[in-house]
């Protein structure tokens, strides 16, 4: 029966790793949330996001800002140990899907910290004057950077993440962790089934699956972190 290479070196360190990406993802979704108010849409509301008052606009940027670490680059380190770790179940299978989940964190990373630099430069300019065409030059720049990342980086990490994670899932099934196996296929299909209806402008089924992968995504990683942390040594 295939199991982990447990010759391969850094399982502690992707373990913590995965497990400390849990409270750093629910905190960036705190921030969001404080900023949003519940609004799905309000990264599309130029004019009303960037007269936010100094409060929720903080906490978009820090809820931007922290986004890679509860979703993205803390990833890296689990990735690259599965990669190595499982490359003998199926080397093809293995490079693939962590070669699309490094970019998925690369994605991902570059969307937000875009976002967060370009958030505070906007709202600064936008609630300092009291010119209309100011703020609509702002309003129409901030369109463009959220449509660009959202419509354009985040959205290919939807069909990066669906590679990577239904890639896992098999690996994960041949070595009979059948839970986690599941897990990630349910994420990769959801991740699939979003980046396809985003595109198509599904937008209430796509914002709903979207939420289903923010709530799910942090606690499937959290508990393969545990699953590593668990295995004994060789």
């Amino acid at each position: 029966m295939d199991t982990l290479n447990l010759q391969v070196p850094g399982r502690r360190t992707a373990a913590w790793s995965a497990i400390a990406s849990l409270p750093l993802a629910f905190l960036t979704q705190y921030f969001l949330a404080t900023a949003s108010k519940g609004n799905s849409e309000f990264l599309y509301q130029s004019h009303s996001l960037l007269a936010l008052p100094t409060s929720d606009a903080s906490a978009l940027y820090w809820g931007l800002w922290l986004d890679p670490f509860g979703f993205y680059m803390i990833y890296i380190p689990v990735i690259i140990y599965t990669w190595n770790a499982l490359r003998h179940v199926d080397e093809s299978i293995a490079d693939v899907s962590s070669a699309f989940g490094i970019g998925y964190c690369l994605l991902g990373t570059f969307g937000a910290l875009t976002q967060a630099g370009s958030f505070e430069a906007l709202h600064v300019l936008y609630i300092s004057t009291g010119a209309t065409e100011v703020k609509d030059a702002a309003a129409a720049a901030w369109s463009a950077t959220a449509g660009g990342q959202v419509r354009g980086l985040w959205l290919m990490e939807a069909f990066f993440a669906a590679v990577w994670l239904l890639g896992a899932s098999r690996l994960l099934f041949a070595i009979r962790h059948s839970g986690l196996g599941v897990g990630a296929a349910v994420l990769g299909v959801s991740w699939l089934a979003h980046w396809i209806l985003a595109s198509a402008d599904v937008t209430a089924v796509s914002n709903l699956l979207m939420a289903v992968v923010v709530m799910l995504g942090p606690l499937w990683t959290a508990w393969l972190g545990v699953v590593l942390l668990r295995t004994p040594n060789p």
